[in-house]
């Protein structure tokens, strides 16, 4: 879910006010409040500078500053769980978002959200598809509960991640180990969704899960309905709901099985 959630940010953050945007060859590293790298082209409807450039990101209180020497843009009041990034770094990141189709892909991208352990994956890439009409980036977000692929060849969490804390019973793994998870495929079509990655944990398993999702709170909330989760051929959905609930500390995300509501909203909403 760390993952998707950054990936559905930068489109969102792209839509912020244009109808088409290209982002091609992004190379970034940001330690919150401050990144800065280099882009070879933007296109915000209109192309900024054929050429490599550098841009700078600086994080206020309650926006994103991003600088290029040919246009500033800021973005205001954006997602929480974007907002509090301490870390994020993305190597040959490309976007193409407007029309009926978005697609995203970087051989590369590592995120760690606040207070907790690095996220890593590696070549991933993702596409929506749909025809809502409407402000752009809730268009972004329907189009995406239409029909949706996020693919990543490899993805490492650290051990605090909530799957590990479920499984707390089975032999422990060291904090400072990363543990990898491999073959990530996520897909959507009108918000009925299928997850499917191998990980390892202590030996390899492939882990299923089906459900349902949608969007409240004018689209501050992501609400998860759980139908099925199986580890390897094992039926394990009670199990990890029931887990899940008992040891979730998160003030953002709760609990109601068989539903899972994450807040990535914040109290004054979006605003472009």
């Amino acid at each position: 879910m760390p993952l998707l959630l950054v990936l559905l940010s930068f489109v969102s953050f792209a839509f912020a006010g244009f109808d088409k945007v290209t982002i091609k060859n992004l190379e970034l590293a940001y330690s919150a409040p401050h990144g800065k790298g280099t882009v070879e082209k933007v296109t915000l409807g209109f192309s900024l500078a054929p050429e490599i450039y550098p841009i700078e990101v600086n994080r206020t209180a309650d926006s994103f500053e991003l600088m290029t020497p040919f246009l500033d843009v800021a973005w205001r009041n954006p997602w929480k769980f974007f907002h509090d990034l301490e870390k994020l770094e993305t190597r040959k990141f490309n976007l193409s978002a407007g029309g009926t189709k978005h697609t995203l892909s970087t051989p590369y991208l590592s995120m760690q959200p606040q207070e907790r352990g690095e996220y890593k994956a590696e070549n991933v890439s993702a596409s929506c598809e749909g025809t809502f009409t409407g402000k752009l980036d809730i268009r972004l977000f329907e189009d995406c509960r239409e029909k949706m692929n996020v693919v990543a060849k490899r993805f490492d969490v650290p051990t605090d991640f909530i799957l590990y804390r479920i499984l707390h019973d089975a032999p422990s793994v060291p904090r400072e180990i990363d543990v990898p998870t491999y073959d990530l495929e996520f897909n959507s079509k009108k918000g009925d969704y299928s997850l499917f990655f191998t990980f390892k944990y202590i030996f390899l398993a492939r882990l299923r899960a089906y459900g349902h999702f949608q969007y409240e709170n004018n689209y501050k909330t992501i609400a998860i309905r759980v139908d099925q989760v199986k580890f390897g051929y094992l039926p394990v959905t009670s199990f990890v709901l029931r887990r899940l609930k008992e040891i979730n500390t998160n003030p953002n995300v709760t609990v109601d099985p068989p539903w899972i509501r994450i807040n990535v909203g914040n109290d004054e909403g979006q605003s472009n």
